[in-house]
C-alpha cells in the first residue's frame, strides 16, 4: 500500500474518531509559518506550509488534540499543530478590514461633502433669483401706483389694474415655489452636514477601538 493512501486511510479514521466539530473555521495565527503535513505528527512529511491569516477548514483533531486535520482554501488537505490555529481572524486581517472600510467611509464622505457644496451654489442661486422676483414685484406696484396718478381715464385704469394684478400674482407664486425650493434645499444642506459628522465620528470611534489591539506580527526563526 502506498504512503499517500495510507496516510488518507489514517486521516479518515482519526476524523471518524474525533469529538471536534466538523467543517469548523480556522485562521492560522501570528507565527512565521505553519507546516501542513501528511500525518499527525511533527515526522511525517510536509505538504506546504500555511501564512499567518490563511482561513483553514477543521475537519478534525486526532486523540490528543495536539494535531488538527483541516482543509485549505484550494482544497489541500493536511495535519497541522492545533495550537496554532485560532477561531477568529488575526488582528493582521482585522485590520486590514477595518482599514478598508474607513476608506469606503472617506470616500463616501467625501462625495457627500461634494453634493452638499453643490447644493450650497444652488441656494445661493435661487436666492438671488428670489430677489429678482421680489424686485420686480415691487416696480409693478411702483408702476401700478404711477397708472393710477397719471391717468384719470377709469376704463383704462381698471384694465390696467386688473393686468397688473394678474401679473403680481403670477409674481407671487413663482415668489412661494422659490421660497419653498430654498426652505427645502437649506433643509437637506442641514441634513448632509449631520450625516457627514456622523461619519467622521464612526470613522474615529472604529479606528480608536481597532488600533490599540493591533499588535506587531511575532516572528521566529524556528518552523511550526
Amino acid at each position: 500500500m502506498k504512503k499517500s493512501t495510507l496516510s488518507t486511510l489514517t486521516a479518515v479514521t482519526l476524523a471518524f474518531l474525533s469529538s471536534s466539530i466538523v467543517a469548523e473555521s480556522r485562521y492560522v495565527t501570528d507565527s512565521l509559518k505553519l507546516n501542513l503535513r501528511t500525518g499527525a505528527s511533527s515526522q511525517h512529511k510536509i505538504i506546504r506550509q500555511l501564512r499567518s491569516g490563511d482561513k483553514v477548514e477543521l475537519l478534525a483533531t486526532d486523540s490528543s488534540g495536539e494535531f488538527a486535520f483541516v482543509r485549505t482554501s484550494k482544497g489541500k488537505e493536511g495535519w497541522a499543530l492545533t495550537g496554532y490555529l485560532q477561531k477568529s481572524p488575526t488582528a493582521k486581517v482585522s485590520l486590514k478590514s477595518a482599514v478598508q472600510k474607513a476608506q469606503s467611509a472617506q470616500k463616501k464622505l467625501k462625495s457627500v461633502t461634494v453634493t452638499n457644496q453643490q447644493l450650497i451654489e444652488e441656494n445661493k442661486l435661487l436666492s438671488r433669483e428670489n430677489q429678482d422676483f421680489i424686485k420686480k414685484n415691487d416696480q409693478l406696484s411702483k408702476d401700478y401706483a404711477d397708472l393710477q396718478d397719471l391717468s384719470g381715464n377709469a376704463v383704462n385704469i381698471t384694465r390696467k389694474n386688473r393686468e397688473l394684478l394678474e401679473q403680481t400674482s403670477l409674481q407671487k407664486n413663482a415668489i412661494e415655489m422659490h421660497s419653498a425650493e430654498v426652505s427645502r434645499l437649506e433643509d437637506q444642506i442641514s441634513s448632509d452636514q449631520f450625516y457627514m459628522g456622523a461619519g467622521a465620528i464612526l470613522i474615529g470611534l472604529m479606528l480608536g477601538l481597532i488600533l490599540p489591539h493591533v499588535r506587531p506580527s511575532q516572528k521566529s526563526s524556528e518552523w511550526a
